[in-house]
């Protein structure tokens, strides 16, 4: 599904929001561009 107004992916938006959100609380680490790491607090 998209967003009326844009042709964002709602789907593909609350994924990037969600990935912030556990970068920001240290839940997960940027490995490499596409690869995340779980970390002890995650």
């Amino acid at each position: 599904m998209k967003y009326e107004n844009t042709k964002d992916s709602i789907f593909l938006t609350r994924l990037r929001s969600v990935r912030y959100s556990l970068k920001k609380e240290k839940y997960i680490d940027e490995v490499n561009k596409l690869t995340y790491q779980i970390t002890k607090e995650g």
